[in-house]
């Protein structure tokens, strides 16, 4: 698990797809929101109690963007897993 492949280049655009094409392609849009379902219970952990990146890996661009997986959870309304809260997740 990295920021670059789990929450920018992936997680993301499947995200935005989930949202943009949820009447064309539903079974492919709640597969996406399962998938983010999963991957949120780990990649929360990625964050310090403040709410910050924790250091990881070779690119600060890397540890700036990883944040904007959070913001397609938001987008996609993704229905967030306990005890995972949407608080948590304006924290971050």
């Amino acid at each position: 698990m990295d920021h670059y492949s789990g929450s920018f280049a992936i997680r993301y655009p499947q995200l935005l797809y989930s949202r943009l094409a949820a009447d064309a392609d539903p079974v492919q849009a709640e597969e996406y929101h399962n998938r983010a379902r999963m991957y949120v219970s780990d990649f929360v952990h990625y964050f310090n109690p403040e709410g910050r990146a924790i250091t990881f890996g070779r690119s600060l661009t890397y540890c700036s963007a990883m944040v904007a997986f959070w913001g397609s959870v938001v987008f996609a309304d993704v229905e967030l897993p306990a005890p995972l809260s949407w608080g948590v997740v304006k924290g971050i």
